[in-house]
């Protein structure tokens, strides 16, 4: 429906398939805020080990270059001036002045959306807001992989590229648990976001192979909501 192959036809003799492209959907200026580094470096062996491989290029395993810009960088600490901090405020004033306005969960192959803490308040916000949402996922057996991501999800162990961000989206959850469990039925709810990626009969069969799937592992606990 949205010609992505012929895109991708057109992108393959340019060598641009492979270029990684982010776009932040709410304009905020990275170069006043995270361009020049890639945050603190972890303590912890196991985060710092990935900390260095998201410093990499995947492909040519050499770093990615920082911007030398000498833009002042503005933080949370500095909250009138900082641009970081006002993603729900922007989505609560669109959703009132905006006809149409939807938020479209662009979901990666392998979940990692789940893992960055400002996906999850940005997906919660909408929710928390009535903004209609949607989910474009990569395939079904993303979305089986998926299940095994969100039913050990706990917002805690999510990333962000500072962790003064990661404590600021924190501090605004009263209940970190239930803050878990609504996110899960979120998703896998009778109006879930992913009950919004298929139509009836496709999902009742797509749950029953996931359920499948998952059942198979002893620890495995389905959220409290049904799928039909």
């Amino acid at each position: 429906e949205g010609r992505f192959e012929e895109v991708k036809e057109k992108l393959r003799p340019t060598g641009a398939l492979k270029r990684v492209f982010w776009v932040c959907a709410f304009c905020v200026n990275q170069h006043a805020s995270i361009c020049g580094s890639f945050g603190a470096e972890p303590k912890d062996q196991a985060a710092r080990q990935k900390w260095e491989r998201g410093t990499l290029n995947s492909v040519t395993q050499k770093p990615y270059p920082l911007c030398p810009c000498t833009q002042p960088k503005i933080y949370n600490d500095t909250p009138q001036a900082c641009e970081l901090n006002k993603f729900d405020d922007v989505m609560a004033f669109l959703s009132r002045s905006q006809d149409g306005f939807t938020q479209v969960v662009a979901m990666d192959l392998s979940f990692d959306l789940l893992s960055r803490a400002w996906c999850i308040a940005e997906i919660a916000e909408a929710e928390k807001s009535f903004i209609p949402q949607r989910v474009v996922m990569h395939s079904e057996q993303s979305m089986i992989r998926g299940y095994h991501s969100l039913k050990h999800f706990d917002i805690q162990q999510c990333e962000a590229s500072r962790n003064e961000d990661k404590q600021y989206i924190l501090g605004k959850i009263s209940d970190i648990t239930a803050f878990n469990e609504h996110v899960q039925a979120m998703v896998f709810g009778d109006h879930g976001l992913l009950s919004r990626w298929m139509d009836g009969r496709r999902r009742l069969q797509t749950v029953g192979r996931v359920v499948a799937r998952v059942m198979s592992t002893s620890d495995t606990r389905l959220p409290n909501a049904s799928c039909t």
